[in-house]
C-alpha cells in the first residue's frame, strides 16, 4: 500500500490551479445543491486565501451565484479560456 496523502493539502494544491478550480466549482453547479455548491467555493477560497474564509462570506458568494443561475445570467468566469 502507498503512502496515505492528507485530503486537505491534496484538494488545496490541486484547486490552486485556476484551471481545476474552475472545473470544481462547474462540477458543484451542475449538482444544482446550493450547499455543494457553497462547499465548492469555500473548498477554493481555503485554497487561494491564506487567511480563514468566513462562512459569510461563502453563503453570500453561493447566494449570488444561484441568483444569476436563476436569472439565467451565465457565468462565464467558470468558463474555459
Amino acid at each position: 500500500m502507498g503512502p496515505v496523502r492528507d485530503y486537505d493539502d491534496t484538494l488545496k494544491k490541486l484547486l490552486h490551479d485556476p484551471e481545476q478550480a474552475a472545473h470544481y466549482l462547474r462540477a458543484a453547479l451542475e449538482e444544482e445543491d446550493p450547499h455543494a455548491l457553497a462547499l465548492a467555493i469555500q473548498d477554493v477560497l481555503h485554497a487561494v486565501r491564506p487567511e480563514p474564509v468566513e462562512d459569510a462570506e461563502t453563503e453570500a458568494l453561493c447566494r449570488a451565484l444561484t441568483g444569476l443561475k436563476r436569472a439565467g445570467v451565465s457565468v462565464d468566469f467558470l468558463a474555459g479560456r
